[in-house]
């Protein structure tokens, strides 16, 4: 009979991942500023090496004395997911349970049902569609309520993907309710791979621009945002762009890189470089031979573009290639790349810093991303700056709108939330009282949003702007009506952003 290994060595796993952060995170307090690094270097390695013997001996002991069993996967979990959480703002620890669905998001395509839902007073209820999946193409719409995904009510659970998943065949049987009667019915969906597009949006007016929402920057960006410049400039001959990157929070680095050597003609013009924590820099440059050429180029941003979003629009001004319209970005000038841990979990950890042709780093302080003083486990330093910056963002050219707080931003993001439960639980009467022809009835929906919010909101934000309530109600109900990208297209009609940068492109602009 063999022998069994010591109690500790179950404990081997989880500390193996322990050690190994702790090691990470050893590295990272070592970007300090360069006289700090010279004379604390070997101090930061000794109390890195103290560290994870601290933690070789609180397991060495609860192996030794602990009177219950402990749950390892859920420790390392519970471990992993709280140094990530107090180390920075940026760093993320991704489960098994959830890598897929995070990869799936930088793939251009993945296997779906296509569906995604809420869990609204008990009940599971349709949130949107994917285009192009077969719950799009067999009808199925917003609002509908989930009563059960292979003969097994789902009360439990809204994540109906995570279901699919698991199911067999290659199908699912839900049944449902449609909003408009109590009637049940049944569908029988395929998984099936369907594209995962970047852009949202495009369309021209007039042969006079065409517009292009970016919502994320993807593996496969890069492909998606030529095919379209090469139908509004090779095929129909339109030589201005208004880029709408706004709500883009970036993504893949190198794929903003392609993309700014298609829009910069010059050669080896530094595009942006990345510095890493020991001060060697990997510098991004145009080749200059960009397949099409652009006249005028104006850039949507707003508080949400942050990342590789941001390099594209910071680099082109910095190069005088555009025109910035909209609000001051996030500031997330970190590169972040995952690394494999044991049992297929991810940790996601900052690497670099990202510099513009200027030099700046347009990274924030930490502290503006919580609004207030935290004590991160990490020390913010921008140190290998070429130029002395106040750490700000990416500043538009042309500011409009109002750049909320922090507060504020929490604020009509929980209300967004509240009222796309609302509308999805009152889809049918909403659409019978305020929609003719995709058109919105404005001076009854004003009186029923005021009714919410005396009603069901008990005026909490009754002391935010009522236009933008009123707005965001709109934008819900075409979205959930319409689609995504009709709605997008008819908000442009009165958005002062956008409408900024038709004025600018019609305009002979100088830098």
């Amino acid at each position: 009979m063999q022998e069994s290994g010591p109690n500790y060595y179950k404990y081997q796993p989880l500390l193996l991942a322990v050690c190994t952060l702790i090691g990470m995170y050893g590295g990272y307090k070592m970007r300090l500023p360069v006289t700090e690094v010279k004379n604390n270097s070997e101090t930061q390695i000794s109390n890195s090496q103290n560290t994870i013997q601290h933690l070789k001996d609180v397991f060495g002991y609860l192996d030794a004395h602990y009177p219950d069993s402990i749950l390892y996967d859920e420790t390392s979990d519970y471990l992993t997911y709280q140094l990530c959480l107090a180390l920075d703002p940026f760093a993320e620890y991704i489960p098994v349970s959830k890598s897929k669905k995070w990869f799936d998001e930088l793939n251009p395509s993945f296997n779906t049902i296509g569906l995604k839902s809420v869990k609204i007073d008990s009940k599971l209820i349709i949130h949107s569609i994917l285009p192009n999946s077969d719950a799009a193409e067999k009808g199925l719409k917003a609002g509908y309520e989930i009563l059960r995904i292979n003969g097994t009510p789902v009360y439990q659970s809204d994540d109906i993907d995570s279901i699919a998943e698991n199911t067999s065949g290659g199908e699912v049987k839900i049944d449902f309710k449609d909003f408009k009667n109590d009637d049940e019915k049944n569908l029988t969906l395929q998984i099936k791979s369907i594209s995962n597009p970047s852009i949202s949006l495009d369309f021209n007016e007039n042969q006079q621009y065409f517009y292009i929402r970016l919502e994320k920057i993807s593996q496969g960006t890069y492909r998606e945002f030529m095919n379209k410049l090469e139908d509004y400039i090779q095929n129909q001959k339109i030589k201005n762009m208004i880029l709408d990157l706004r709500g883009n929070g970036g993504g893949l680095l190198n794929e903003a890189a392609d993309i700014l050597n298609q829009l910069v003609a010059v050669r080896d013009a530094e595009l942006f470089k990345t510095v890493n924590k020991n001060g060697r820099d990997k510098s991004y440059k145009s080749t200059g031979k960009p397949f099409f050429r652009l006249e005028k180029i104006v850039i949507l941003i707003d508080q949400q573009t942050a990342s590789s979003a941001e390099v594209i629009a910071g680099s082109l001004q910095d190069l005088k290639l555009a025109v910035l319209i909209g609000q001051e970005t996030k500031g997330k000038a970190t590169v972040l790349e995952p690394f494999k841990l044991a049992g297929g979990a991810q940790i996601l950890i900052p690497t670099a810093r990202i510099y513009l042709p200027s030099g700046r780093c347009f990274q924030k302080p930490y502290e503006t991303f919580t609004g207030q003083p935290t004590e991160w486990l990490s020390i913010f330093s921008n140190a290998h700056s070429e130029k002395t910056f106040d750490s700000t963002a990416i500043l538009p050219d042309i500011h409009i709108g109002k750049q909320l707080s922090l507060d504020e931003f929490d604020e009509y993001s929980e209300l967004n939330t509240i009222l796309e439960k609302i509308i999805l639980k009152q889809l049918a009467f909403i659409q019978k009282e305020f929609l003719h022809d995709d058109q919105i009835i404005s001076p009854k929906l004003e009186v029923f949003v005021s009714q919410i919010l005396e009603k069901e909101l008990a005026y909490k934000y009754s002391h935010l702007e009522k236009s933008k309530i009123q707005n965001i109600f709109q934008s819900i109900i075409l979205e959930k009506t319409i689609g995504q990208s009709e709605a997008i297209r008819a908000s442009l009609k009165t958005d002062p952003v956008f409408l900024k940068a038709v004025e600018t492109i019609k305009k002979s602009f100088e830098f």
